[in-house]
């Protein structure tokens, strides 16, 4: 059995290809859903890519609207009736019972005249003028349905829905294929959701799935489903891919393990941002294509901040070195933002991907489980498609890495780097630990990192200045709120910053309490 492709964006991805030629077809949904703008532009494809002329039946609207109403879509109908390619006529019900029973009918010459392969109806509604027994009305729509096929047209019946929450019509167990069209309102967004309730014949995504009406007509956003098990999983590349920062690639053991995802955490200012973006301008200056998804600051705000630190980020835009993908997260509809991503990354080839922050995508869902979902998507897609990712999130910083498990994402992601503030004496220091490391021994070391001119720099320690200035070697708890000496001999010394001798202690203050 043989599929045949909607042309509907998004819709034959959720059909797996397409729908079996030999089904029958219905949409459903409430007025101003876009019922009919689906089923127009399934009979457009049809035509204008298929070569298989199409029939439109209406039963409430004249031609003129039906050609105007399809135009503001850039469909010209009135030239494809022209070329002998369709044919469209506003009839009642009646006289098409009619006509269907009879092979010496107009609408049987109007068939084989034009080589016809599909037929919409618009709408299946009115045939309740004919028949009020609901027995009768279903023996009458299978009647309808069997005379198309028996004709060679695949039809595409419109029916409309008083409410969304209508029980299921005659209608819907008469033909093979059902998608239901709704639309909802919560607060001051409206979402039009998509839902395919059978396909005989076939597998589809389940769920409700997200579109939007555009000028071009249908474009469905596939709901994001969180893989169940492991789906065309690539083995394991040893190839390892450098954050431009020596360093920190050494104690990565040479950079992250290509394909892997890394969960970058820190609080505000603490630099997060900028190493997502060496991480990308490395890639670049290898050959290896980046994108930038940024749920808080504008492309140009982006260029600035790397200016401000000797990065030409806007030359590696204008080479299409690398690529950024700006949105609010103010009312995000998280199927159509992992589409374009998808979409980009195919387009342009995409082999590292930093996203900042996922934090904001929390604010998107309802459900927390959504969140972790859209997450455990993301880093699975990327995976099986051997692209290198780096998800950035804001945590607190009085929580430290128990921020990072309460996001519920840390155990979805091969790698895990901690940046924390420091306050050491006078001064407030910074400090980045490799929590995990997936695949491959990790430098475990606390190591204290200065964001300078060329970026984020990791300081190398050197025997002659710990003496001069205080050294994260000389104190357990750096992760903590308050750092202790390791030095019992200097125990007259007040800790920096606390005002306290290392052996007194304040009510559960011990060390790492926060970590």
């Amino acid at each position: 059995m043989s599929n045949i492709q909607t042309g509907i964006t998004g819709l034959d991805e959720v059909l797996h290809g397409g729908i079996p030629r030999e089904n029958s077809v219905l949409v459903k949904g409430p007025p101003g859903s876009g019922k009919t703008t689906l089923a127009l532009q399934f009979l457009y494809h049809g035509i204008v890519e298929c070569n298989e002329p199409g029939l439109i039946i209406s039963f409430e609207e004249f031609p003129q609207l039906i050609y105007r109403d399809a135009q503001n879509m850039g469909w010209d109908l009135k030239k494809l009736e022209k070329e002998n390619k369709l044919r469209v006529m506003c009839t009642s019900p009646q006289l098409v019972q009619e006509q269907l029973g009879t092979k010496e009918g107009f609408l049987a010459d109007l068939i084989e005249e034009i080589g016809a392969k599909r037929v919409v109806v618009d709408s299946i509604t009115h045939l309740q003028r004919l028949e009020q027994e609901p027995v009768k009305l279903r023996e009458l729509f299978n009647k309808m349905i069997n005379a198309f096929k028996r004709e060679g047209l695949m039809p595409f019946i419109i029916a409309e829905a008083a409410a969304e929450k209508e029980r299921l019509g005659f209608e819907e167990y008469a033909v093979d294929s059902v998608i239901i069209l709704s639309q909802e309102v919560k607060g001051h967004m409206s979402t039009r959701y998509l839902q395919v309730m059978k396909s005989r014949g076939q597998n589809f995504i389940t769920g409700r799935h997200t579109f939007q009406i555009t000028g071009d007509g249908l474009e469905v956003f596939p709901r994001i489903t969180a893989p169940r098990a492991v789906v065309n999983y690539q083995p394991s590349s040893q190839i390892r891919n450098s954050f431009g920062v020596p360093e920190l690639d050494q104690m990565l053991g040479g950079g992250l393990i290509e394909g892997n995802s890394l969960l970058l955490a820190g609080g505000s200012g603490a630099g997060k941002s900028l190493l997502g973006l060496q991480f990308l301008m490395q890639g670049a200056a290898v050959g290896e294509p980046g994108l930038l998804v940024d749920l808080e600051e504008h492309p140009s705000q982006i260029t600035r901040n790397a200016a401000t630190l000797g990065f030409d980020f806007e030359e590696l835009l204008h080479q299409e070195k690398v690529f950024t993908l700006c949105t609010s997260p103010v009312e995000l509809d998280l199927n159509e933002h992992f589409y374009i991503i998808k979409k980009m990354v195919k387009e342009k080839g995409i082999k590292r991907v930093v996203i900042d922050t996922i934090s904001n995508y929390e604010g998107c869902v309802d459900d927390p489980a959504l969140y972790k979902d859209y997450i455990h998507a993301l880093i699975n897609y990327f995976k099986n498609n051997g692209i290198t990712s780096v998800h950035i999130t804001e945590v607190d910083e009085l929580l430290g890495i128990n921020t990072i498990t309460f996001h519920k994402v840390s155990f979805l992601v091969d790698a895990i780097i901690l940046l924390r503030y420091v306050e050491l004496g006078t001064e407030l220091r910074k400090a980045l630990l490799v929590v995990k490391m997936r695949g491959g021994a990790h430098d475990k070391d606390i190591r204290e990192y200065l964001i300078e001119e060329n970026g984020i720099q990791l300081r190398r320690i050197d025997p002659e200045e710990m003496g001069k200035k205080l050294s994260f070697q000389h104190y357990n708890g750096i992760l903590s709120e308050t750092p202790r000496s390791v030095n019992r001999a200097n125990s007259g010394q007040l800790l920096p910053g606390t005002g306290r001798h290392p052996d007194e202690r304040q009510g559960d203050d011990y060390p790492g309490k926060n970590c």
